[in-house]
């Protein structure tokens, strides 16, 4: 059978469900498998997987744990970047500011008001009194645009106020959350996820203290980029961390990995009293297409994941690195196309969504040769990032061009890793 681009297309290959059960529940239960290893080393009887890249990790962590008999209790924690960082924002001074005008891939002046939940009744008022009102708020912003808007709401005294007021009440149903789900009473709070920076690790460090807990936090992950900050707990990470792998990282696309962590749900923004009940406050729910495909993935890995425990087989970070380097770093065109369909977002508020391997993507391809990258680093532009490069590259149809932009970007990952 072949695609609408003319590809000959292996169906097998292409279900969503035998990859799930043949590719992703092998890297999955590996991670898992070391997370409760490690665990159960430190005498850890509760563990947090957090929303939403710890649905699958949960389900998994729960057949080892009836299989092996192991005295760990696994629960759900429903939170977000969104939903954690929110509360702190009225407790971190410039640090709230620094999170709230941060640098994404399509960052607007909306973009600012939606990520502190800045009703749309209010831009109007604070555009005009900002003096931004030349700016079109759906327009993306250069690095020195955005400077220059952060500069001017920072002074505008409602725009402060609001998120002020919005994060302390934050705050208060926040903490109400967690003390339902017994975190505030563990004198260790152990949590796990995908990872990447050890952002949420550091909310929800904050909150907690501030609530006035005293303990240790204690973060399993399958990969960091960098080494998080000492006062935010420990951090441990199966694959990679900030220090070497860079082979690892390099073929790596932690974009990738969070769609094969997919939950059926949508994101956290927030929390709200339903009758004596603290309860998720949750985004648009996802795509019924895009909901149906995290359905057939998920039951593919819980059922690899329980043939595996049933036949006793046991894998570890050696086969993942085979597999996700094949995966990510040399896809075949198919599981390109199978995973370009699915559309993501990497801002807080996932109020845009992209294809993977979308026409957006497409366009910005030019800007992943090294040359160009450097063009646009001494000109001070802002780099236009991929969501999944070596995905994209697998699609271009001559092999020469196809092979110049894929060394292009390996070799600029790596240069990257090592100056870090």
């Amino acid at each position: 059978m072949k695609n609408n681009l003319g590809i000959e297309i292996n169906m097998r290959e292409l279900s969503l469900y035998n990859f799930g059960k043949e590719k992703l529940a092998p890297v999955l239960y590996a991670y898992i498998y070391w997370v409760l290893k490690e665990a159960k080393k430190r005498d850890i009887h509760t563990l947090y997987f957090l929303a939403r890249d710890g649905y699958i990790m949960n389900k998994i962590a729960r057949v080892i744990c009836e299989n092996e008999e192991l005295d760990i209790c696994c629960r759900y924690l429903y939170c977000s970047r969104m939903s954690l960082r929110m509360p702190t924002y009225h407790l971190i001074d410039d640090e709230a500011y620094d999170l709230i005008f941060a640098q994404g891939y399509h960052v607007t002046v909306k973009t600012f008001f939606e990520r502190v939940g800045l009703p749309s009744t209010k831009w109007n008022d604070i555009i005009k009194k900002t003096k931004i009102s030349h700016i079109d708020i759906s327009k993306e912003l250069s690095i020195n645009e955005i400077k220059n808007v952060r500069e001017k709401l920072c002074k505008n005294t409602e725009f402060v106020k609001f998120v002020n007021e919005e994060s302390i009440n934050a705050f208060d149903i926040g903490v109400k959350y967690l003390q339902q789900e017994s975190v505030l009473s563990q004198s260790r709070v152990a949590i796990v996820d995908s990872g990447w920076t050890g952002s949420m690790q550091r909310s929800l460090r904050q909150i907690l203290e501030y609530a006035g807990w005293k303990g240790n936090i204690l973060g399993f992950y399958f990969g960091l980029y960098k080494i998080p900050k000492k006062e935010d707990g420990e951090y441990f990470s199966f694959y990679f961390n900030g220090k070497g792998d860079i082979q690892n990282k390099a073929l790596f696309c932690n974009n990738l990995f969070e769609i094969f962590t997919s939950a059926p749900h949508g994101m956290t923004i927030g929390y709200q009293k339903n009758k004596e009940k603290i309860t998720p406050i949750f985004a648009e729910p996802v795509q019924k297409v895009q909901l149906e495909k995290i359905k057939n993935q998920i039951e593919g890995v819980m059922d690899g994941v329980n043939k595996i425990v049933r036949e006793k087989n046991k894998y570890d970070k050696k086969y993942c690195q085979k597999v996700l380097r094949k995966i990510m770093g040399f896809p075949t065109k198919e599981i390109s196309i199978m995973y370009g369909e699915f559309t993501f977002c990497d801002d807080i508020t996932e109020k845009y969504q992209m294809k993977i391997n979308g026409v957006e993507q497409k366009r910005v391809l030019k800007d992943q040769l090294i040359l160009n990258k450097l063009i646009r680093k001494i000109r001070g532009q802002k780099q236009n990032p991929i969501f999944w490069e070596f995905g994209l590259v697998s699609l271009i149809k001559n092999p020469i061009k196809r092979r110049w932009y894929w060394i292009n970007i390996y070799i600029w990952k790596v240069i990257m890793y090592m100056v870090r």
